[in-house]
């Protein structure tokens, strides 16, 4: 049977059910939300909620919004539509006063999922039950093994999502200011001009200041502007290694026949891989990949143009460079090495065993407390 109808077909038999076709019972309207859920449709969801009531703290289409999101992100990585299973709540101590009745909802491909505690009610006329509340239930209980599902999924929730939340006229402003930056910056194709990200972080680096300025002062609240925050840092971090490393003496001696001593080599090799480090770039060692062109990702989108390009051009004679240099002065034991890439010390244990100037730091902390580190490592 075709994929596709299948999906129908499964879609279709639950709306045929008794559940949803008896009106006469009490939970008519709360299997008409489930369904709802089912078919990851947060339109019917807008028309079925509470225009007047929270949830979740958040005002109805705010959360609805909230779902959407998280609806695409699915159908995305496959999924057609959402199993429906009952459980409960097993934290006592969550809003003890409400009933335990929770759901979840299962992607029928990637079986990644998301838990929700429905709160109900009878209605005055006794007899339909009411959603006085949802929100997600992270003690859902049902009694079977977890290891059948994937990745608990949940809503990226901020602060000022919430309903009366308080927000000073600069926060809101620059909330807004936010907002707008990050839709400009949606990724429209396979490549991204630097240029872009110069201007666009020029533009609204005075946002990006007054958020710094904020979190040294109450840190604790996390607003909607926080994905703006990490994408200029994203950005800013890019635009910072690539000018750093167009100053290197190493993209000239790329492009040149110079010969140099190996200590002279060593120091230029060792500059870069500075640049490298100090800006936080250790993934360049073993993400960028040479059927790209060694080039820098930006969500989906590969940066281009300018000192990028330049950066592209030359990483891949530093590599060259290095390996052979790293060969001769690897400074760890094969036990060494495992135990060093499975420590938490450093950011990227990985990157690091890859860079010359590591082990010559290595080597060097052992001279000086008058041990002798053999040579030939790297061949083992």
């Amino acid at each position: 049977m075709d994929q596709n109808l299948k999906n129908n077909t499964l879609i279709k038999s639950f709306c045929q059910s008794e559940y949803l076709n008896s009106a006469h019972r009490m939970d008519f309207y709360l299997n008409q939300v489930l369904h709802a859920f089912s078919k990851m449709d947060s339109e019917l969801l807008e028309e079925l909620l509470d225009a007047n009531q929270t949830y979740q703290d958040m005002l109805m289409p705010v959360f609805v919004s909230k779902l959407a999101w998280r609806f695409e992100y699915m159908k995305k990585r496959g999924d057609a539509f959402l199993i429906v299973e009952k459980g409960h709540c097993c934290n006592l101590d969550c809003n003890p006063d409400l009933n335990r009745t929770a759901y979840r909802f299962i992607g029928n491909h990637t079986r990644d999922h998301m838990d929700f505690r429905f709160a109900l009610d009878v209605s005055d006329d006794g007899k339909t039950y009411l959603i006085k509340e949802i929100f997600e239930c992270y003690y859902f209980n049902f009694g079977r093994n977890e290891e059948a599902y994937g990745d608990h999924l949940i809503l990226q929730i901020y602060d000022d999502d919430k309903e009366s939340f308080y927000l000073s006229p600069d926060e809101q402003i620059h909330i807004q200011i936010a907002l707008q930056a990050l839709e400009e910056m949606k990724p429209t194709g396979e490549y991204i001009h630097i240029d872009e990200l110069i201007t666009w972080t020029y533009k609204y680096r005075r946002t990006f200041d007054f958020i710094i300025e904020y979190l040294n002062v109450d840190s604790f609240r996390l607003l909607s502007w926080y994905p703006f925050f990490e994408l200029f840092e994203e950005y800013d971090g890019y635009l910072s290694l690539f000018e750093k490393w167009s100053q290197l003496p190493l993209v000239e001696l790329s492009r040149s026949e110079e010969d140099l001593s190996e200590e002279e080599l060593i120091q230029v090799l060792c500059d870069a891989e500075k640049v490298i480090d100090e800006d936080g770039h250790h993934y360049v060692y073993h993400v960028l990949k040479a059927e790209e062109g060694y080039r820098i990702h930006c969500d989906q989108s590969k940066l281009i143009g300018g000192n990028a390009d330049i950066f592209s051009e030359t990483f891949p004679w530093l590599l060259k460079m290095q390996k052979p240099l790293v060969k001769k002065y690897y400074a760890l034991t094969e036990s060494e090495t495992i135990q060093f890439l499975d420590t938490t010390d450093v950011p990227d244990p990985l990157a690091s065993v890859q860079m010359l100037s590591f082990h010559l730091e290595v080597r060097e902390r052992a001279r000086k407390q008058g041990e002798i580190i053999p040579f030939g490592l790297g061949e083992r």
